[in-house]
């Protein structure tokens, strides 16, 4: 995460437009946003046609084998991409979300901490996905 940021601020230093998604600076994710948001329908149709290919080669292959195992492991990767890339656009959209609910600028007190409520869903989105990651593998 940390690589990604520094070559992101690299692109910055460049005078382009980059941000991480997530962070408080990014802009929502809209119509004119570029690459991300026109490739996401394609990302996703590709990979659930590549799921439901290795799927199939991974059902009707001998049980063990390389074959086997390789598709597996390619309709493993292919769910998780169509799982994860919904959450990270979702994430883009967290701040128009939380102003059109009227919640951008309430203070929240958790614990005995007090913050506004953006900051502290995308804290708490950063802890959970922390704590859950080792367990679910990814």
């Amino acid at each position: 995460m940390l690589v990604g940021r520094l070559r992101l601020a690299r692109l910055g230093h460049l005078g382009l437009d980059a941000h991480v998604v997530g962070d408080m600076t990014t802009p929502p994710i809209g119509r004119d946003s570029g690459l991300c948001n026109a490739f996401n329908p394609l990302i996703h149709i590709f990979a659930g046609l590549l799921a439901i290919t290795a799927g199939g080669v991974a059902m009707y292959v001998l049980k063990g084998g390389r074959l086997h195992r390789r598709a597996g492991s390619v309709f493993v990767y292919a769910m998780m991409t169509m799982g994860a890339v919904p959450g990270l656009l979702m994430l883009g959209q967290l701040r128009p979300m939380a102003e059109d609910f009227g919640v951008a600028e309430v203070s929240v007190t958790l614990l005995g901490i007090t913050s506004l409520a953006l900051p502290l869903a995308l804290e708490i989105d950063r802890i959970m996905g922390g704590l859950t990651r080792p367990v679910f593998g990814w």
